[in-house]
C-alpha cells in the first residue's frame, strides 16, 4: 500500500459513506496502518436551523484511520471554524 492508494480511499469513503467533499491535509503511514486528515467545508447546521440568510460555513477536520489493507476502522470529526458571515436584511 502507498501514500496515493490510501489518499484515494480516503477520498471514496468521504464521497461515499459520508458524502461530503474534502482535501485531505495530511495523509501518513502509522505503526499498523495509515491516518489521514481532512478538511470539509459543511453549511453551518444552527444557523441553517433559524433559517437565517447566510454565508456562514463551518470548516471542519475529519481524522480517518486505516488498517493497513486500507479498511477504514475509524473516523471523528472534530473543530469546527466558522468561515464567512451572516446577512441581514434591514
Amino acid at each position: 500500500m502507498n501514500i496515493q492508494e490510501t489518499a484515494k480511499t480516503v477520498q471514496d469513503f468521504l464521497t461515499n459513506v459520508l458524502q461530503k467533499e474534502g482535501r485531505i491535509a495530511k495523509c501518513g503511514k502509522i505503526e499498523d496502518g495509515w491516518e489521514a486528515e481532512v478538511e470539509v467545508i459543511e453549511e453551518n447546521e444552527l444557523i441553517k436551523s433559524l433559517d437565517v440568510p447566510t454565508t456562514v460555513y463551518d470548516r471542519n477536520t475529519y481524522f480517518i484511520t486505516l488498517d493497513g489493507e486500507l479498511n477504514v476502522i475509524s473516523y471523528e470529526k472534530r473543530g469546527e471554524h466558522w468561515v464567512g458571515e451572516t446577512t441581514t436584511e434591514g
